[in-house]
């Protein structure tokens, strides 16, 4: 899959990426390398130039209007004249389904804003709009998780603590995630596999896909963190990621 920007020299290359049902996988990078890129052809916003997209045999628009995805952007998109437990129900709403009020309940509650589920968005900090955001992104428990970086607003306590309430709720419901990152902490505690991009010490070639890894941190306590072996791996990826342009 290629899609490019203004001139080859900005373009995105996958020539392969497989991401199997119920697995939980992280895309880190640089700043601009073109993350949410990928999460939008994923998603069927923008199309590839080259190659195609499936998901489960589908095109990214028709997978996404059937529902198949649940997505946090970085900056949460909020109705604010809904207040928040109207928000988070509204994915049942747009449906034409009834709403599953415990499950929205358990989520306000997960996030830490049960208490606020009677206040509007305009009422909330930007970390607090971005945990209602979260809530409702994986409110109707979708086949497809699509999160990118909604953690950044947030203090480092609250995003470990939102990580792992994101990969619990995710292992239950079985359903698969995507999840965009430059915290290598965070894609650490909520992935099965990370995968790198980068772009080459050649200009004129695209970014590309430099590295894969396995984690083995999922669905731990906060404390894992401190492991010997969490840190050996965080020193792993920190050293592929300083070393990403050397392709």
């Amino acid at each position: 899959m290629l899609f490019q920007y203004n001139s080859p020299q900005f373009a995105l290359s996958i020539p392969t990426l497989r991401i199997h049902r119920g697995e939980a996988v992280s895309i880190i990078g640089r700043s601009g390398v073109g993350k949410t890129t990928l999460l939008s052809l994923i998603l069927g916003l923008v199309k590839p130039d080259h190659g195609k997209i499936a998901i489960e045999g589908d095109a990214p628009l028709a997978a996404r209007r059937g529902g198949a995805f649940g997505v946090a952007f970085q900056n949460p998109v909020l109705l604010p004249w809904l207040n928040i437990f109207q928000n988070v129900t509204l994915p049942w709403r747009l449906r034409g389904v009834p709403a599953d009020l415990e499950r929205a309940e358990a989520l306000l509650a997960g996030v830490g804003l049960w208490k606020y589920r009677h206040a509007y968005p305009g009422d909330l900090s930007g970390g607090m709009r971005s945990r209602v955001s979260l809530a409702r992104a994986l409110a109707c428990a979708p086949p497809i998780f699509v999160l990118d970086e909604p953690f950044s607003s947030l203090d480092e306590f609250t995003r470990t603590q939102m990580a792992i309430l994101v990969s619990s709720l995710q292992a239950a419901s079985k359903s698969t995630m995507i999840f965009v990152t430059h915290n290598m902490t965070e894609a650490l505690l909520i992935s099965d596999r990370i995968v790198l991009l980068g772009r080459p010490r050649d200009s004129t070639k695209p970014v590309c896909i430099i590295n894969e890894f396995s984690a083995a941190f999922r669905n731990q306590t906060s404390s894992i963190t401190s492991s010997e072996a969490f840190r050996r791996m965080l020193a792993e990826l920190a050293a592929c990621f300083s070393d990403e342009e050397g392709i």
